[in-house]
């Protein structure tokens, strides 16, 4: 059996840790995982609890180059075939680690790595050239890549998968929040970061409120710590613009899977995100969703026969579209059923595995 390191810096929320989250839950009887960080977060419990190994091996400073020969080291003792990264960083490291060995190394890219710093660019060349194999996660990624990299070779594209069994689980966000089951509940997942525009989906919800249409917006997603602006900017925002209406900002949750189904409308704004991982949740639990006409949403929604697609940038192009669905909900609530059975098959954890077993073997 082929065994697979995973290296991880600090386990924390974001959308690479919880699709390596899932690949640990589900594709034990597949592969024989092994996971190494560096540092704890938010998510070290659930790591702890996933039936994977997990090793903590931490740098004893910023530039700590014994650190890669420990990391070898245990590499070596523990037979490991494959040493697969999601983040730059870990990725210039494990293909260190696979220098002058059987192992390989691979590393899925999950953003643009946009406006990095010069020796972060150079990194990212170095590896693109030097690694064993280089993952994107879209077409349109890739195409990305291909255009700004100059790259051509040891590159594919494996979409991100979703675990169908995490929504299954039972909480209920009216109770918790005391919201009457007949009232319009809509809601938007994702950090606040410079990728996501959820200010847009302010704008929207102002627009939505002068229609006179009462509903409760659920914001699910922390602050960046990079740039808190941009979760204050969209907070004053509504205090100033949404007088009376409910839009509650919810911060981190671990029971999105438990919110998503019982949300009557999904709302996603995006700059450059290069899969969107909440999306695929959204209609795999056959919430119609409402995303803008990004060329990777259009990409991972069939050109938008899985999701109502409206132009970036118009909240009254969204708008339109959403009071038609007020008007028409069975149509669309039949079209999002019919998404659910698109998105279950194509974008599960268990595609994305035996996606990962077939590249694994041609390495």
């Amino acid at each position: 059996m082929i065994t697979t390191a995973f290296l991880l810096g600090a386990l924390n929320r974001g959308g690479a840790e919880t699709l390596v989250l899932d690949i640990f839950k589900s594709g034990q009887n597949k592969l024989n995982f092994i996971g190494i960080y560096r540092k704890e977060g938010n998510l070290s419990e659930n790591f702890t609890n996933c039936g994977v190994r997990m090793i903590k091996i931490e740098p004893g400073g910023k530039f700590d180059v014994m650190y890669i020969f420990r990391l070898r080291r245990f590499l070596k003792r523990n037979k490991v075939n494959i040493v697969h990264s999601h983040q730059l960083i870990d990725g210039a490291i494990g293909m260190l680690c696979c220098l002058f060995s059987h192992r390989r190394s691979v590393l899925t890219f999950h953003g643009h790595e946009l406006n990095k710093p010069l020796l972060m660019q150079l990194l990212r060349k170095t590896v693109l050239k030097y690694n064993h194999k280089n993952v994107f996660v879209s077409n349109s990624q890739l195409g990305y890549f291909q255009k700004h990299n100059n790259i051509n070779f040891r590159q594919q594209v494996i979409y991100n998968g979703i675990n169908l069994d995490k929504f299954r689980q039972k909480h209920s966000i009216r109770e918790e929040l005391c919201i009457p089951d007949n009232t319009l509940l809509t809601g938007s997942v994702g950090n606040f970061t410079p990728v996501r525009d959820h200010l847009f989906v302010c704008k929207f919800l102002k627009e939505l409120l002068e229609a006179n249409i009462k509903f409760v917006h659920l914001f699910i997603g922390s602050a960046s710590i990079a740039e808190p602006q941009i979760l204050e900017e969209c907070t004053n925002y509504c205090q100033n613009n949404l007088p009376g209406a409910q839009v509650i900002f919810l911060g981190h949750r671990n029971d999105v899977p438990s919110i998503l189904p019982q949300l009557d409308a999904f709302f996603y704004a995006t700059r450059t995100d290069t899969f969107g991982i909440a999306i695929i949740e959204a209609m795999a639990c056959k919430v119609p969703v409402f995303v803008n006409n990004n060329e990777v949403m259009l990409e991972i929604t069939d050109n938008g026969t899985l999701a109502n697609i409206y132009e970036t940038g118009n909240v009254k192009s969204l708008l339109v579209l959403f009071i038609d669905f007020l008007k028409n909900k069975n149509t669309y609530l039949s079209r999002a059923k019919q998404a659910s059975e698109v998105v279950n098959h194509r974008y599960s954890i268990n595609k994305h595995l035996e996606n990962l077993v077939e590249l694994y073997k041609t390495l």
